[in-house]
């Protein structure tokens, strides 16, 4: 019995390394990304349990990084959802050493450059109702990113990109109202303040996963102090809200 069990153990072995990773190797290597119909991890992923040896996958992972990274810089943005459905199958399985060189190349350059894109002015928010949801959508397509890239330079981005950028029209959006109040402008002049209940709890809610970062608590708690500051100066000046 137990030659028996080593001969049929021997025999799925063989299969495996000699037949199965042979034909994968091949198909991967004649693999193009841009033409695919079906996403290769639906072909590649069910083998994983049945062979639990990923150390023997690792070549062929090698590839399929070295095939995606040929085509990510021609990637469009985070509203173009393909780029993320290809790379999150992958993200506990490519080596992470390249996985990061590949992202800080092709995909956190774009989540970047789609923050600076961001029109974040209240004024803006004030005369154009779609904007806030325009916004919004652009956010949530950043946001889920943040399952695949590290988690502290995803909390980067946000600081460097997005939340200075943020406080920055906040401020100067009250700013606007202070100084035409104190100057007796007429009252066209004056603040929504909806709208700016509105802007600092709509943004927030989409960074509640993030609360527990400092930097993001930070910048939060911040502009909360600057709204605060806003409200009593203007009650200490007397002017009508």
């Amino acid at each position: 019995m137990y030659y028996k069990s080593v001969n049929k153990q021997s025999t799925f072995t063989y299969i495996i390394e000699q037949i199965v990773l042979q034909r994968l190797t091949v198909e991967v290597n004649q693999w193009n990304p841009i033409r695919e119909t079906v996403a290769i991890h639906l072909w590649i992923h069910p083998w994983l349990p049945l062979i639990n040896k990923l150390e023997l996958f690792r070549p062929i992972f090698d590839v399929i990084l070295k095939k995606l990274s040929s085509v990510l810089p021609n990637w469009a943005g985070p509203q173009d959802h393909s780029a993320y459905e290809m790379l999150h199958p992958w993200k506990d399985l490519f080596d992470k050493h390249s996985f990061n060189i590949l992202l800080n190349k092709t995909i956190i350059p774009k989540l970047s450059f789609s923050f600076d894109n961001l029109n974040l002015n209240l004024i803006d928010h004030d005369h154009n109702i779609d904007l806030l949801t325009q916004n919004i959508s652009i956010l949530r397509s950043i946001i889920q990113w943040s399952d695949i890239i590290p988690i502290i330079s995803f909390i980067n981005i946000l600081v460097d990109c997005f939340f200075s950028k943020w406080f920055h029209s906040l401020n100067n959006y009250l700013r606007h109202y202070f100084d035409h109040s104190l100057n007796n402008i007429p009252k066209q002049y004056s603040i929504n303040l909806q709208l700016v209940h509105t802007y600092y709890i709509s943004y927030k809610s989409l960074f509640n996963d993030f609360i527990f970062s400092e930097p993001v608590r930070f910048h939060f708690h911040k502009s909360l102090m600057l709204i605060d500051n806003f409200l009593n100066q203007i009650q200490s000046n007397k002017q009508p809200i």
